[in-house]
């Protein structure tokens, strides 16, 4: 027999509708079991799908623009996205999936066994990098570990975001080959009450909880042992076992070198069956908090230019000798003597001092 609250983590689902749907199947069921009969006819109940996006092109809840040149970039992120985060993408087809959620699919792991793989690596994980780590995290602080993991790059449910519509500009045109795109979301829109979430406890009142319920940043006033204990068990509850599909903004208390100079943020996803994309833009107001800016490719050499002028390279962003090595790449697309494009010598500049009176 099979644990009730095992089985439902594994299809997605929460443990009181597991058990309510049981209860309705098999009047005397054992609420925390479920027998081999009982397991196979909720798989097949819950089997889940192979994704499909949920809108033709065209057709999205969210605003799309297609930008008609890097100035009208400038103007879009620096006067109607204050306050905004950012994530570019090389290619504008792509939804925002994570690097887990990416890796999950390629690999055709069995849909089941995505949340006990993904607890699985973590825990290895935390096993054996004491070995590498200067300063080794508690084991309770899950998204401490995850940054840690993600900064190595380890397959995780964090999407890299930055407050910088700059610095998301160049991991988006940095290695396009097309169009790329930068997601802009409102950060506050994606904090307020979580339809089809109940906390299980007295907690939410009459009221859907927020993100702060379910993995609240780091507080002062919030001892550090409450706030590690609280963190682990709902990161295991709403997020690997999970079913109501909401995404996480915030990043770790303690910042490496990296999250600082990119002005860096997550998103974590509460599903890894559903791209970021859709499980904002399936909800109002997320799906007005959600703004996909499509860079053509024809805008990557004057955005290049300018984002190079000021200074957002990869030696920037990745203030170690690998960003330096990188940022080799910036330098073949530019000279100071010559278009690199067409081999034209620049035009020299006049001295500016010429025919002033110098009396």
């Amino acid at each position: 027999m099979r644990s009730s609250e095992e089985l439902a983590c594994e299809l997605s689902v929460t443990p009181e509708r597991l058990r309510a749907w049981l209860a309705e199947h098999w009047p005397d069921a054992d609420p925390q079991h479920a027998t081999a009969e009982q397991e196979a006819a909720a798989r097949d109940h819950w089997a889940p799908t192979e994704w499909q996006p949920a809108w033709p092109p065209g057709k999205e809840p969210y605003r799309v623009e297609v930008m008609g040149s890097w100035s009208e970039y400038r103007e879009w992120v620096d006067e109607r996205l204050a306050n905004w985060v950012f994530r570019g993408q090389a290619d504008a087809r792509w939804p925002l999936w994570s690097s887990l959620s990416r890796t999950l699919r390629r690999l055709g792991i069995a849909r089941r066994l995505w949340p006990w793989q993904e607890l699985r690596i973590l825990r290895v994980f935390k096993r054996k990098a004491h070995l590498f780590l200067e300063h080794v995290p508690e084991d309770r602080d899950e998204l401490q570990w995850l940054a840690i993991m993600q900064h190595h790059g380890a397959p995780t449910r964090l999407l890299d975001l930055t407050w910088s519509p700059y610095t998301a500009a160049f991991f988006a045109l940095e290695r396009a080959a097309g169009d790329a795109a930068v997601w802009c979301i409102h950060y506050e829109s994606t904090r307020g009450p979580i339809p089809g979430l109940t906390l299980g406890d007295d907690r939410s009142g009459s009221s859907y909880p927020t993100v702060h319920d379910v993995l609240p940043k780091w507080y002062p006033g919030v001892p550090g042992d409450e706030w590690r204990t609280r963190t682990q068990e709902n990161f295991r509850r709403y997020f690997v076992c999970g079913s109501a599909p909401f995404v996480y903004l915030g990043e770790p208390h303690v910042m490496n070198q990296r999250l600082i100079a990119q002005n860096a943020t997550f998103a974590m996803p509460s599903r890894l069956d559903v791209p970021v994309d859709e499980i904002l833009g399936g909800h109002d107001p997320w799906a007005r908090g959600l703004v996909k800016l499509v860079l053509p490719r024809e805008l990557r050499h004057d955005a290049m230019q300018n984002l190079f002028s000021m200074n957002v390279t990869s030696a920037t962003l990745f203030p170690d000798l690998n960003g330096l090595a990188q940022s080799m790449a910036q330098e073949l697309e530019y000279h100071w003597a010559y278009n690199v494009l067409t081999g034209d010598v620049l035009d020299r500049l006049d001295d500016p001092r010429a025919g002033w009176d110098e009396s």
